[in-house]
Parts: C-alpha cells; sequence; structure tokens
C-alpha cells in the first residue's frame, strides 16, 4: 500500500511544479525523509558524489558565515542543503519502489499534454480554463502557472525528462519522435520565452552530436521549425517578441533616408548590435556579479546575497549608472551568481561536480548509444550552457529541475554499480 502511494507521489512531481514552491518544497522533504528506508542501499552510490555534495556544502557555508548578511545567508545556504540530500536520496528512492520508468514518463508526458492544450487556449481565447489571462503586454503565455511566465521552460525540460523516461523500456517510432520534437519546438517559440526557444535549439545541436540515432529526424525537424518561425513573423504578436528590433537593448538606427540606410555596412552594423548587448539590461546584471566577486574572490559575498550585496555596493544610481549596473534578484547567469556568491570555491567545486558526472555519462553512453541518456545528458547541458541567461541557481524551481535531471542520470551510474555489485 505504501509503496503504491510513493509511486502515485512520484507520478505527480510535474503537477507539484505547476502548483508552487510550496508543493516542490513538500515533495524534496517527502524524499528527504526517505532516508531510512533507502540507507542499506547508500553503499552503492559514488562515494566521490557524496564528498563533492559535502564540500559544495560546505562552502556554500563558509561563505554564508564570511558575508555582511550572516543571519539571511546562513538560513537559506542551510535550507538548500536539501537539495544535497536530495541527489542522493531520489535515485535510491525511484530504485526502491521499483517504478516503471515509462510508465513515470508517460504520466509525466499526460501533464505535459494538459499543460500545451491549456496554454494554446490560452493564446486563442485570451484566458486558459483557469481563468489566467494571456500576458499580451510581454507577448508571453503562462498557462496554468498564472503570473508565472515559465510554461515554455516547463514544457522544455519536463518534456524532454518524459521523453527520456518513457525511451527506458519502449522505443518510439521515427514519425512519432519527430512529432514529439516538433511540438516541443513550436510551442517553445509560441511560449514566447526566448532563452526556452534558444535552449531548445542548443539541446538540438548537442543531442545531434551525441546520439548518432536519428540524426535524419532531428535535422528535418530544425528544418521544419525554422521555416514554421520564419511564417509566425509574419503575426505582430510573434514579430513584436522575436524580431531583431525587440531583443533587449538593441533598436534599429534609424534613418529617414532609406537609401543612406541601406548603404549601412554590414560591419556597422555588428558594431551597433555589439554594442547595445554590451549596454542591454543582461548584461549590465552579468557586471554587477563580476564587481561583487573582484571585492569578494574566495567565498564571495555570501549564498543568495546578490540583491543584498549589489544594491549595498553600489548604493546610489549615479554610481549604478557610472558603472553600467543593474542590480536585481539575480545576476541572471548560474556561473556569475556562483562566483560573486560563494566565490571561486563554491563555483570551481560545482563545476567539478557536473563535469566530472556529466562526462562520466556520456563516455559510458558513447558505445551504448543510449537515446534515454543521450537526452538526459543534453538537457543537463543546456540547462548549464554558460552563453545563455538562467533562473537562479539558488530559487527552488531551478534547483529542482537541475536536481531533477541530475538525479536520474545518477540513477543510470547507480544501477550499473548495483549490476557490478551482483557480477562480482
Amino acid at each position: 500500500m505504501l509503496n503504491k502511494f510513493l509511486i502515485y507521489f512520484l507520478y505527480s512531481v510535474p503537477i507539484f511544479f505547476i502548483l508552487g514552491n510550496p508543493f516542490i518544497n513538500l515533495f524534496v522533504i517527502v524524499i528527504c525523509f526517505n532516508f531510512y528506508y533507502v540507507r542499506k542501499d547508500l553503499k552503492f552510490i559514488d562515494k566521490k558524489l557524496i564528498f563533492l555534495l559535502i564540500s559544495l556544502g560546505l562552502f556554500f557555508f563558509i561563505s554564508s558565515l564570511s558575508s555582511n548578511y550572516l543571519e539571511y545567508s546562513l538560513a537559506k545556504s542551510l535550507s538548500y542543503s536539501r537539495f544535497f540530500v536530495l541527489l542522493i536520496i531520489l535515485p535510491l528512492f525511484i530504485k526502491k519502489i521499483d517504478i516503471n520508468l515509462t510508465n513515470l514518463g508517460i504520466a509525466f508526458f499526460s501533464v505535459i499534454v494538459f499543460v500545451i492544450v491549456d496554454t494554446l487556449i490560452q493564446l486563442f481565447f485570451g484566458k486558459d480554463i483557469f481563468g489566467f489571462p494571456d500576458n499580451d503586454s510581454y507577448n508571453r503565455l503562462s498557462g496554468p502557472f498564472g503570473d508565472e511566465l515559465i510554461v515554455g521552460n516547463f514544457v522544455f525540460y519536463f518534456g524532454f525528462i518524459s521523453l527520456a523516461l518513457i525511451l527506458k523500456n519502449k522505443n518510439i517510432e521515427n514519425n512519432l519522435l519527430f512529432l514529439f520534437f516538433l511540438v516541443i519546438g513550436i510551442f517553445a517559440f509560441i511560449s514566447g520565452e526566448r532563452n526556452t526557444f534558444l535552449s531548445y535549439f542548443i539541446f538540438m545541436f548537442f543531442l545531434i552530436i551525441l546520439s548518432k540515432k536519428r540524426i535524419t529526424i532531428m535535422l528535418s525537424c530544425i528544418t521544419v521549425i525554422t521555416i514554421s518561425m520564419l511564417l509566425f513573423l509574419n503575426f505582430e504578436r510573434f514579430n513584436n517578441k522575436y524580431s531583431i528590433n525587440q531583443i533587449q537593448g538593441y533598436k534599429s538606427q534609424e534613418n529617414n533616408n532609406q537609401q543612406e540606410q541601406n548603404q549601412i555596412s554590414k560591419k556597422e552594423i555588428f558594431t551597433d548590435i555589439k554594442n547595445k548587448i554590451m549596454n542591454s539590461i543582461w548584461v549590465s546584471h552579468y557586471r554587477g556579479g563580476i564587481k561583487i566577486f573582484e571585492k569578494n574572490k574566495l567565498y564571495g559575498s555570501g549564498f543568495k546575497t546578490f540583491r543584498h550585496q549589489c544594491r549595498d555596493q553600489f548604493n546610489n544610481e549615479s554610481l549604478r549608472k557610472q558603472s553600467k549596473i543593474i542590480c536585481s534578484n539575480h545576476p541572471h547567469n548560474i556561473y556569475i551568481e556562483l562566483i560573486s556568491d560563494t566565490g571561486i570555491f563554491g563555483f570551481v567545486t560545482f563545476l567539478i561536480l557536473c563535469l566530472y558526472y556529466l562526462f562520466y555519462s556520456i563516455k559510458n553512453n558513447w558505445i551504448k548509444n543510449d537515446l534515454s541518456i543521450s537526452i538526459l545528458n543534453c538537457l543537463l547541458i543546456t540547462f548549464l550552457f554558460p552563453l545563455k541567461p538562467h533562473g537562479s541557481l539558488f530559487s527552488t524551481s531551478t534547483a529542482f529541475i537541475f536536481c531533477f535531471i541530475f538525479s536520474l542520470l545518477i540513477l543510470d551510474i547507480f544501477n550499473k554499480n548495483l549490476n557490478k555489485s551482483y557480477v562480482n
């Protein structure tokens, strides 16, 4: 009876994510409290993982102790340790309850289909079935997420997680796989989330490199999506969102003389774009994080303190304008967030943790060429890709997505270690 409840509890992960942070935290806490349930299998978890997670947590703790915002930062870093426990317990938990991963993927996919349909209703009728209105001021959709404009990001990550899980024990025909890739890509575009749409192309690029299977399907899908995107740009909503003139920080050079405008050299155009990007709001956030790091190189300003340190360090508007810095809750890049908040020690430890297991998984899957594992690897690469904006790594929703993808890769490594132990 308990085992069946835990299986349905795991089925509900995407629903918990839609319901928000309190339900995500409920899931994390319930999993962490299953430590006793899985304790006998801890010996199969790689000791390097435990060492690296303890080291990372220790550096987060030290950065908080050295922070000017001691109580706030310390409370946040201690609370964040729940995700380190989750990374160890969740793979063991999934193995212990003996859940069928394909069924888990189908359950996830059912939620994805519902979210896509609900969001399309919002696009065409102005409101979704829950009454949440279309946020036309940003030309972005939210679906069942209401005020949070993350529906594209949700469908992208959980959509491909569901595909990876389904492929664990079930083969999918080429036409269905093509349709799946196509729907996720087009939905990422119409959601209005430019970063998610960029992430989709990053994901597909690395999947073509790593999978070595069904490459024709992926290339065909990218071609169709590119053509579809060009067609969609004829509609004002999408043109306003994706036109180069709407990219934050860039405006085309105004010139009343059309002939003179046409004579602007390509070099001048690219120089103008480069200058606008360097003065954009995103780079202004990055610049602030780097300045904070320069002042606190070893341990940073303290775990999750960017919002406070930035406003205190650049405490008047004239100084921020002079430094070309805009402060926000986080610097919108996980690497700059790590170096500004936790310094070089936190940054390097996180990088070692991610790259070690990512390369380990890619290496072990190179000959086997399991598309399921390739998808998870590419999702993690996309999440970590440095040349794009990110959500805050220290926020509940972003940390959960990272941990869930990482846990599924750890589960694969755990299963290999378990099989080796039986052989021996």
